[in-house]
């Protein structure tokens, strides 16, 4: 069973595209973050864990809506 940062990362996932290399290092940092906040032992290595996991999110993009065309698709129903 996948911890609360493992499930945040699959969701962030489904929208983003990027490298499968840069992926897995987020799913693997969202994996350790897990097993510490479950076992307890290592909790000094979160700050780290935090800050790898988000410069990794940030190498990855997420393709934005047009809110023009969104907008138009809206007002046209």
């Amino acid at each position: 069973m996948a911890g609360r940062h493992r499930e945040a990362v699959e969701t962030f996932l489904e929208k983003a595209t990027g490298s499968p290399v840069e992926k897995e290092a987020l799913r693997g940092l969202a994996d350790r973050w897990d097993v510490i906040e479950k076992s307890g032992e290592g909790a000094g290595q979160v700050p780290q864990i935090a800050a790898v996991l988000l410069q990794a999110a940030e190498k990855l993009t997420i393709p934005e809506e047009d809110a023009l065309a969104a907008l138009e698709a809206e007002l046209a129903r």
